[in-house]
């Protein structure tokens, strides 16, 4: 799908920051984390822009996670 057909169906996107999201996450009984570029920007120290966060947890605990 392309950014255009994208934003037909789902509109603007506008992604959270890592706080934002450990916000939405809260009461959330299963471990979950960041991977992708919002870790590695903590590991590097070297800033950059971000679409999106990524999002883990064990497959195991999807069910436990009330996100399925």
């Amino acid at each position: 799908m392309d950014d255009d057909e994208f934003y037909r169906w789902y509109g603007p996107w506008v992604s959270l920051t890592p706080p934002e999201v450990a916000a939405l996450m809260n009461g959330i009984s299963v471990p979950w984390w960041i991977f992708g570029g919002w870790s590695i920007e903590a590991f590097t120290g070297r800033a950059r822009e971000h679409e999106d966060v990524d999002v883990g947890f064990f497959l195991l605990d999807q069910h436990r996670s009330g996100l399925s």
